[in-house]
C-alpha cells in the first residue's frame, strides 16, 4: 500500500467513526473523493464525475479542501 493509499483510508475512516450513521457512498461524496458533473447532461440531471484518472493526492487534496469548506469532515 502507498502511502498516500493510507491517508486516504485513514480520512474516510476517521470520517466515518464520527459519522457512524451515513451510508459509505455518501460519506465518499460528502468528502469530496467522489463528485459530480459542473454541467448537467443531456436529461438535465447531473451524473457523478469519472475519477478514473485522478490522482491520490489529488483526491487527498479534495478530501482536505472539502474539510475546510464543512468542518467535521
Amino acid at each position: 500500500m502507498k502511502k498516500e493509499h493510507a491517508i486516504i483510508l485513514d480520512l474516510i475512516r476517521q470520517y466515518l467513526e464520527d459519522k457512524p450513521t451515513l451510508r459509505f457512498g455518501q460519506a465518499l461524496f460528502n468528502m469530496g473523493i467522489l463528485d459530480q458533473e459542473k454541467k448537467l447532461d443531456e436529461s438535465g440531471i447531473h451524473r457523478p464525475r469519472d475519477i478514473h484518472a485522478d490522482q491520490d493526492q489529488q483526491i487527498i487534496s479534495r478530501i482536505r479542501e472539502q474539510a475546510k469548506k464543512n468542518p467535521g469532515i
